[in-house]
């Protein structure tokens, strides 16, 4: 049986920081692609949203913000 590492979650990107700093592009981007009219205020909304479910931001937000006595 195969060992899992905790923390990954199965996800593609297993590391915490690459996932939140993607997701930080994202929401960097929107305003820029929002003034160049490529898509609307709702359509970046709909894509940042999906963004972080793939990612799994809110998970690996909550696991980078952990104490140093947590594990």
């Amino acid at each position: 049986m195969a060992e899992h590492k905790a923390g990954n979650g199965g996800s593609i990107i297993p590391s915490v920081k690459t996932r939140a700093y993607l997701y930080g592009l994202m929401v960097a981007a929107a305003p820029i692609v929002v003034f160049y009219g490529l898509m609307t205020l709702a359509e970046t909304g709909l894509w940042i949203a999906f963004g972080g479910v793939a990612l799994g931001v809110s998970n690996a937000i909550a696991f980078a913000n952990r104490g140093s006595n947590e594990s």
